[in-house]
């Protein structure tokens, strides 16, 4: 029986989440990214980059906590990197609703989530646009 630690990255895309579940990967572990594919940044070269890398990363938009039980349901993560947000404080100059709802309503229900399926240990990495 194969007993990886399983961890789930949000924001599994990104330019950073889509290295760390690469080397993760290569490092033994069984990792599942999950990403939104917002239009923030070019989705299209998420999905490329995800493919070259050839990561298991599944659309799952943090803000519908119905499809975010589903994918720890199927997945059973014991660790969350979570690096899922909407970046770019200049940005939000204008949306910041949005900014709310994708990176604040978003990280709760992640909480939430992880809480339900009694994960442990949570990584949360912030951005460097907060200094």
């Amino acid at each position: 029986m194969d007993n990886k630690l399983r961890i789930l990255v949000t924001g599994g895309a990104g330019f950073i989440g889509t290295h760390l579940i690469n080397d993760l990967m290569n490092d033994g572990f069984e990792v599942w990214g999950i990403d939104s594919f917002n239009n923030h940044y070019d989705p299209q070269l998420k999905r490329e980059r995800v493919k070259f890398f050839r990561n298991p990363v599944s659309e799952v938009d943090m803000k519908d906590l119905d499809k975010l039980d589903e994918a720890f349901a199927a997945f059973r993560p014991e660790i969350v990197i979570h690096l899922g947000a909407r970046a770019n404080v200049r940005d939000s100059f204008g949306h910041e609703r949005l900014y709310h709802q994708d990176n604040v309503d978003a990280t709760q229900n992640l909480i939430d989530v992880c809480k339900m399926y009694d994960v442990s240990r949570v990584i949360y990495a912030s951005t460097s646009s907060v200094y």
